[in-house]
């Protein structure tokens, strides 16, 4: 194990359960808690192995060589998009936040959930807005590596895209109260590594139309709520093949349905007393906008903007 004070950096969690026996690794600060550690590492080799101490220089000498279909690239702007999105844009995450968190029958408070943090900005807003301890979680170990810097130093510094591949080298901080309530871990939204009811609150923005199999990303936020807390769901439906197949997307198909398709429809449908029970959703909508509006950076001539379906679920029990 290799500690910096109080950090653990690098280490392995071995799972307590005598019939599990699994080790996760801890690597740069970060536990790797999914179900198939060695899947994981070969999804995510370019990443993991990617060197975090370019210069602004070798950023841009690289982005030149490697072009714009590199992974390099495509890592470098994703996290520029998340990182400006979440810490410096006036009309990103946070102006979001400040739209739909009031939606909340109370300000968020206890032990919160982030699922799909990327960068970490939604856990912050949830601190600086009463949440005394916020655990984020995500599969991209980049932005991981990102709010994982920012929590440790304070500040963290990435590359903004101004247009093609050329970047800028910006630094973003946050106050030292706010990085004592936050955590970073690698998990899967669709098999959370947690206990039955142990939130007191949980954020999913962006996700339910980003991961594989939507349902148990649903199904999951509602069985590691405590009944009765709420979670805070927002999403533009902007489903992508690549991300999650056609048949497992909610709504965005299928014209001839009852709803005609409608993913706000079919959300509404499966947060409701006739959700079917075989898909084993412990969530019931209570209140919802369905016209939030959500900007996401592009490059410094693009920004692409959200009619975004917020959704604020309460967490039943079967009786």
């Amino acid at each position: 194990m290799r500690r910096d004070g109080d950090d653990i950096i690098e280490g392995v969690l071995v799972c307590s359960t005598a019939v599990c026996q699994r080790e996760h690794p801890i690597i740069d600060g970060i536990p790797i808690i999914v179900p198939d550690v060695s899947q994981y590492i070969r999804d995510f080799e370019g990443s993991l192995l990617a060197r975090s101490d370019l210069s602004p220089f070798t950023h841009g000498l690289f982005g030149d060589c490697l072009g714009p279909d590199s992974a390099f690239e495509r890592n470098r702007s994703m996290l520029s998009a998340y990182a400006y999105g979440h810490y410096e844009m006036p009309s990103g995450l946070a102006a979001l936040m400040d739209a739909t968190v009031p939606m909340l029958s109370s300000a968020p408070a206890g032990l919160w959930l982030d699922t799909g943090c990327a960068t970490g900005g939604g856990c912050v807003e949830l601190a600086r807005r009463g949440a005394e301890l916020v655990l984020g979680i995500d599969v991209n170990i980049a932005m991981l590596r990102f709010a994982r810097r920012l929590l440790r130093d304070g500040r963290a510094t990435y590359e903004l895209r101004k247009s093609g591949v050329v970047y800028e080298s910006r630094t973003v901080e946050i106050d030292d109260a706010l990085r004592d309530k936050v955590e970073v871990w690698a998990c899967n939204a669709t098999a959370l590594p947690f206990y039955d009811s142990l939130f007191d609150g949980a954020l999913s923005c962006n996700v339910v139309d980003s991961v594989d199999v939507p349902i148990f990303h649903l199904a999951e936020m509602g069985r590691v709520l405590r009944a009765d807390a709420e979670a805070l769901i927002a999403c533009p439906y902007d489903w992508s093949p690549n991300v999650t197949a056609l048949p497992r997307w909610i709504g965005g198909h299928s014209a001839r349905s009852d709803n005609h398709g409608s993913s706000a429809d079919e959300m509404r449908r499966i947060l409701s007393n006739d959700s079917p029970p075989e898909m084993n959703i412990c969530l019931r909508s209570v209140r919802e906008s369905d016209d939030v509006p959500w900007r996401v950076y592009m490059h410094e001539r693009a920004v692409a903007e959200y009619r975004t379906h917020v959704i604020v679920a309460r967490a039943s029990r079967p009786s």
